[in-house]
């Protein structure tokens, strides 16, 4: 008997396709008929109505289970040890993965187990304050204590304006305190009054200056803090005299903290009354010493008076840290007081002006000096 052979529709045209919609199409193929290009190397049959790829060199193809290879062949190659497959989007092929730029990691502060060059663990340095484990990182609960005993909860301010009222004792629970210190503002010069046809003026006392600083409980001490109010310098008189300078405000801790002292203002000069007219000086303003920010009093202004112009302008008194400036007489005709500096600011008195009168006027007091106190509990 000859040898019998089965033979399936076959092509040697690559791309093409067996089809199963149109059975007087020449690729046509029933259900269960079997279609071989020859050139493709795929086999193809049909349900009726779709077109199944049969066999080897199948093309997108959806697998739900597992897919084993012995090997990849991508773009003709089967790569080389350490390549990867990559694409370049037409296209799948094996590459040479990049390099990265990190050759070492160190441990920074709080840190430790660096550096790593290849391989290993950065661990968080535990201390005092820190415990580190493996549930985590954590706040010492002694450490939270030293916190807490270093912490302040509120804020007390205290003020003194009278020497009588030393020394300072701190408020229970005191922890910090910032302390400023203003000594005594001088006091403006007068006017006279000699005749009826001059004109003088007084000139302003100068400010009291002020230290400012920050101190522990421990450097105020168990003894506490004795201290002095700069007195305010007294009014030139109206005969024309001088007024008289601030005194000085000092605070002494008992244990070891720096002592502050705040010079009080210069005395603002009296004015007199001749017949072509008078200026008189202001007073300097005071210089502070021992705090971590020492601000001089401001000056006092000169005052100035002329017959032939019929004015007189008694001087301005200089300006503390807190203000407080007197403000000098400006006058035409009369006699006019300088005003006081503020009360317990340091400010410096202003100058009296007298224009054509036989009465004179006073010029104005200093203001007293002042400690205050910003307590934090």
């Amino acid at each position: 008997m000859a040898d019998n052979k089965i033979q399936v529709k076959r092509t040697s045209v690559t791309g093409r396709t067996a089809n199963v919609t149109s059975s007087g199409n020449s690729q046509f193929i029933d259900a269960g008929e079997f279609a071989l290009n020859m050139a493709d190397g795929i086999l193809y049959t049909s349900n009726g109505s779709t077109l199944i790829t049969v066999g080897s060199n199948l093309v997108n193809q959806n697998i739900t289970g597992n897919l084993t290879v012995n090997a990849i062949i991508a773009n003709g190659s089967l790569g080389v040890s350490g390549q990867v497959l990559a694409t370049n989007s037409t296209g799948v092929y094996w590459s040479s993965a990049g390099a990265g730029s990190v050759t070492s990691i160190s441990s920074g502060d709080g840190l430790t187990g660096g550096p790593i060059t290849n391989s290993g663990t950065l661990s968080v340095l535990a201390n005092n304050g820190i415990i580190a484990n493996s549930a985590g990182v954590f706040v010492n609960t002694a450490y939270i204590g030293t916190l807490t005993a270093n912490a302040f909860v509120g804020i007390n301010v205290r003020t003194f304006t009278a020497t009588g009222q030393s020394p300072y004792i701190p408020t229970t629970g005191m922890k910090h305190c910032l302390v400023i210190a203003t000594g005594g503002g001088g006091g403006g010069g007068g006017s006279d009054a000699a005749d009826t046809a001059a004109a003088g003026a007084g000139a302003g006392g100068g400010a009291g200056g002020t230290a400012i600083k920050y101190y522990t409980a421990a450097q105020i001490g168990a003894n506490n803090a004795a201290f002095a109010i700069g007195a305010s310098g007294t009014a030139g008189g109206s005969t024309g005299t001088d007024g008289g300078a601030g005194g000085t405000t000092t605070f002494t801790p008992s244990n070891g903290g720096a002592a502050l002292s705040a010079a009080g203002g210069a005395l603002g000069n009296g004015g007199g009354q001749p017949t072509t007219g008078s200026s008189a000086a202001g007073g300097v303003g005071g210089t502070p010493t021992g705090g971590d920010f020492n601000i001089p009093g401001g000056d006092g202004n000169g005052g100035a008076g002329h017959t032939d112009g019929g004015f007189a302008i008694g001087g301005i008194g200089g300006s503390s840290f807190w203000g407080g400036a007197g403000r000098g007489a400006t006058d035409t005709s009369g006699s006019l007081a300088g005003q006081a500096g503020g009360t317990n600011t340091g400010g410096g008195g202003g100058g009296a002006a007298t224009v054509d009168s036989t009465t004179g006027a006073a010029g104005g007091a200093g203001g007293a000096g002042v400690i205050f106190i910003l307590e934090f509990i």
